[in-house]
């Protein structure tokens, strides 16, 4: 299998984590896809280092290292292939990784299949004039810096749902919604489960009940 390492290489955390995961893939008989460009930053003998462009294309899966911004940022990229990503913490809270950096014994389980796929929603963007846009958590829709306070109409189709004057209004992921609500001090919601998830958005999960 040939897996694109997506690193938050910001991070000294990062760096080393990409390499060791790197060496542990060589370990199960996977093979490691690095961007050209980090050739010098992580160096790993059995890998592939080749233009983006062509990593995505050619990868079975992505695996990010860094914390949930960095599956927000190659999830859509993911989604848009039909590939599945696995994420490894090297965050904070990484509410939607799915093992922390120290867990790496757990990518054995990519080889003997003990997974499973965690599915995502999905929210799909239509900016008329703008262009077409996907997210994984949430869409906002605010005012402008010095206009009024405007009233926003959500309709289904050509049901109008509410009207609602407001300085925004965000419509949310399932996902994004328990961000919110963790962030804010409430409840984690069954999201996270206690075997190796693959998410098809798609996030591969390794984690514990919360």
């Amino acid at each position: 299998m040939k897996v694109m390492i997506c690193a938050n290489l910001a991070k000294e955390r990062s760096r080393k984590a990409a390499a060791d995961a790197c060496a542990k893939l060589n370990e199960i008989g996977f093979l490691p896809m690095i961007e050209k460009q980090y050739e010098n930053i992580i160096k790993v003998d059995n890998a592939v280092y080749a233009q983006t462009d062509s990593l995505i294309t050619d990868c079975d899966m992505f695996m990010t290292i860094g914390g949930d911004g960095t599956i927000l940022k190659w999830g859509q990229k993911a989604a848009a292939c039909n590939k599945l990503l696995l994420g490894i913490n090297t965050g904070r809270l990484g509410f939607m990784t799915s093992i922390e950096s120290g867990e790496l014994d757990t990518l054995e389980r990519l080889k003997t299949g003990e997974y499973t796929v965690s599915r995502r929603m999905m929210l799909d963007i239509e900016y008329e004039g703008k262009g077409n846009y996907s997210a994984i958590n949430d869409v906002v829709f605010s005012k402008c810096r010095y206009s009024k306070l405007p009233e926003f109409i959500v309709s289904v189709e050509e049901y109008e749902v509410t009207k609602i004057r407001a300085d925004g209004i965000i419509f949310s992921t399932p996902a994004g919604s328990t961000a919110y609500s963790l962030s804010a001090g409430g409840l984690l919601y069954p999201l996270m489960h206690s075997a190796l998830n693959l998410l098809r958005c798609a996030l591969i999960r390794f984690s514990a009940d919360l």
